[in-house]
């Protein structure tokens, strides 16, 4: 059971890194189109800033979800 966590918990840690760079490698080549003006500051990186932030809030909202409606 314990090789299983551990196991898990590397995995967990590995996907929400590579997320995360993933995350600001979108928000820098977003940034780097603006900064050519080939993109809108404000509809373009503001709408890739929200959805990085609606994409990385999907597993904490599942967890809390899990809770509340969990057995």
């Amino acid at each position: 059971m314990t090789a299983g966590t551990s196991a898990i918990t590397n995995f967990e840690v590995w996907f929400f890194t590579i997320c995360g760079i993933l995350a600001i490698c979108y928000l820098l080549w977003v940034g780097i189109q603006c900064w050519s003006n080939k993109a809108d500051w404000v509809h373009d990186f503001g709408g890739a800033i929200a959805k990085v932030a609606a994409v990385g809030s999907v597993p904490v909202l599942a967890a809390w979800a899990w809770t509340v409606f969990g057995s």
